[in-house]
């Protein structure tokens, strides 16, 4: 993969990595409090 030799490109996606990982626990947090149906309405 590209980040293995560049520290810069490696950061980068480390950080994305981090931030998608957030994003999905954030909507599934939303997901399961809502339920499905109430989280689709609001979609």
């Amino acid at each position: 993969m590209l980040a293995i030799g560049n520290d810069t490109v490696k950061e980068k996606l480390a950080n994305f990595k981090s931030s998608l990982k957030d994003a999905v626990t954030k909507k599934d947090e939303k997901l399961q409090d809502l339920g499905y149906v109430s989280y689709l309405e609001q979609m």
